[in-house]
């Protein structure tokens, strides 16, 4: 697994397309809030918002027998 070095910060390649995803979703969506409509705006802001949620909880769903132990495990990173 390779990974990405900026200065301090270090991100694992998948992180790093996620970063680079997110960032580009955000300037997408910024555009077509002043070009087209200004819902868009909120719309990406409740996207990037719900979207690691529900990744996580999918995470969670998919691999239950991790968090049987310790279900505090849930809430870390």
């Amino acid at each position: 697994m390779g990974a990405v070095a900026i200065g301090p910060l270090m991100l694992s390649t998948q992180h790093f397309a996620a970063v680079i995803g997110a960032l580009a979703f955000i300037v997408v969506a910024l555009l077509m809030a002043t070009k087209v409509d200004d819902r868009f705006h909120s719309w990406a802001s409740l996207v990037i918002v719900i979207f690691p949620l529900g990744s996580r909880i999918g995470h969670i769903i998919q691999y239950p027998t991790d968090f049987i132990q310790e279900p505090i495990r849930i809430l870390s990173v």
